[in-house]
This record gives C-alpha cells, structure tokens and sequence, in this order.
C-alpha cells in the first residue's frame, strides 16, 4: 500500500504553514553545538510554523562515523530528545517541533561511468521511496555535488543530458509511492545556482503531482529558513499550487499563495541572527568539539537547570 492510500491529505487553506522539514542537530556531529532548541528558537524568529530536525541515521560498522551518532549514542539521542520536545513545547507553543532521521546509503559511483553512476544513484532513491518507509526524498539530485567531488567536473543534469531520463524513472516510482520531494535551499552554500533538485526536476515532478515540501538543510540554527522566499517563487514559476509539510506522517497542504505570503513577512536575516546572539546560553557551555558523548552527559547533567 502506498503512502498517497495509507496517509490522506488535509488542504489547509485558512491559515498559512509553512515548515522548514530539514534541519540538523550537534548529533550529526559535523552541525553547530547549539541545543536543539536554539533550533525551534530560529524558526520561530522567521515566523515559520514548524520545524523537522532530521540528524543522520547511525550505521552499522562506523559507516560515515564523522557525519553521524554511532549505535551506541542512539539511546542518549533519544532521551535529549524527550527533553528538548516537551520543552520547546512550553516554550514555543506555536511551533510543532518533530525530530526524524535522515537515512543513507550511497551508491559506489567511482567504477562506474557517468550513465552508470547517475542510474545507481536514481535506482537507488527510487526503492527508498517504494520501501514505504520514508515521507520525503531530501536533495533528490544530490548527485551533481558528488560527481563533481569525485572528478566529473563536467557533470550536468539536465533534460538535454541522455542520463536525465534515470531521473524521470526515479520520479515515477516517487510519484507511484506517494511520497513528497524536498526542496532544499542548501545548494547555494555549496556553490550552486539553484536549488536541490534543479528547476527542471521540479517542473517534473510539478507535472506528476508529486508532494513538494520546503528545507533549508540548517547546520546552524540562523541557517533555518534560508532562502524559502526564492524557493516558493521557483515553485510558482514551475507551476505548483501548493507546499506540504508532515506532522506524525501525516500530509498538510498549504496553497502556494499563502505560503508566499506568509514567507515575505518573515523576520530578517539580521533579525535571526540578534535572535540567536541572545540564545547563546542554548550552547552547550564547555563543548567544543570532540565526542557527541560528552556533549550528551553535559545536557542530561544540565536537564534540572534549564
């Protein structure tokens, strides 16, 4: 069964909502130290409506140990998190606040040429979205920053690249799944143009009638939000009417014109930014780095002082 059947869809069309679905926590180790609360904190100086901390999925075998908790620091993650969501429950009641895993498992691409590399890689998201064990397929043409890591400076993905039609494969099975593509604000710090995935991956998926959702893939708390006035303005010029957002899996949709609306208004970057100066005291005091270990014995030591 898949998720368009098991999860209906509610069309909010009195109120704007607008969420930022991936964010980052210090458990991924390679995001800023701030309580995950500084995280809510930010979203709510936007004005946004809700907020996914998304941290990387511990692997077997130290896989990625340096982007990611290990096994071993999943029941710590757990309890911290028990404690940042009833309190920034009592702290910021205007904001649903979920926290999620973000899972990988790439494909080995530098054996295969680049029509092999790009059909591994879009298979492979493909049969993460029929698994129906995922909401939302994050930066869905991630590709193109790995391929040009690995050597293909040349790499492009565009409808006129023989290769392109990998992804309208994938974007089938996403569509056959019922599961939402992310927009994901990030690829401008890591030096693209526009967004992940690219415009004409979103015109595709607009004219499937797949779910879109909005990330700013924070690593900082002041990243939250980034670049959401842009995106929903792609979205308009690619002809989608709504965004969705996820609360307990299940789908919300807010019309696009509201969510514009709702976006312009949103606090400054400066704003943000005074925001999070002020929450410095969600850092967490003594930890600079190191083992996520220690960083959770200080917050479960810090729990009665907060």
């Amino acid at each position: 069964m898949n998720q368009s059947t098991r999860i209906p869809c509610v069309v909010l069309s009195t109120k704007a909502m607008v969420f930022d679905t991936h964010t980052h926590t210090l458990f991924c180790r390679h995001a800023a130290l701030y309580m995950p609360r500084a995280v809510v904190a930010a979203a709510n100086a936007r004005g946004l409506k809700g907020v996914a901390m998304c941290c990387h999925c511990p692997m077997p075998e130290q896989y990625d140990y340096k982007h990611r908790m290990t096994m071993e620091e999943w029941p710590s993650f757990v309890d911290v998190v028990a404690r940042e969501r009833e309190l920034c429950a009592q702290m910021y009641p205007d904001i649903t606040t979920t926290f999620n895993l973000e899972p990988e498992e790439q494909a080995r691409l530098r054996a295969l040429d680049v029509d092999g590399c790009v059909e591994a890689y879009f298979s492979q998201v493909g049969e993460a979205a029929s698994s129906g064990l995922f909401n939302v397929m994050a930066h869905l043409d991630f590709i193109r920053f790995r391929m040009i890591s690995i050597g293909h400076r040349d790499f492009t993905l565009t409808p006129e690249d023989a290769h392109f039609r990998h992804v309208l494969t994938c974007l089938d099975a996403i569509k056959a799944a019922g599961v939402a593509v992310e927009i994901n604000t990030s690829s401008v710090a890591k030096g693209f143009k526009d967004h992940f995935p690219s415009e004409p991956i979103i015109r595709a998926a607009v004219e499937r009638g797949i779910p879109l959702v909005l990330s700013s893939d924070a690593h900082r708390p002041e990243h939250v939000g980034r670049g959401f006035l842009t995106a929903l303005k792609t979205l308009e010029a690619c002809g989608a009417s709504h965004v969705s957002h996820f609360i307990g899996g299940q789908r919300y949709e807010t019309p696009l014109g509201d969510a514009l609306a709702a976006v312009s208004s949103h606090a400054s970057d400066r704003a943000v930014e005074q925001v999070i100066e002020e929450a410095r005291p969600m850092l967490w005091a003594g930890v600079e780095g190191g083992d996520v270990l220690d960083a959770v014995a200080a917050v479960s030591a810090r729990a009665g002082q907060r």
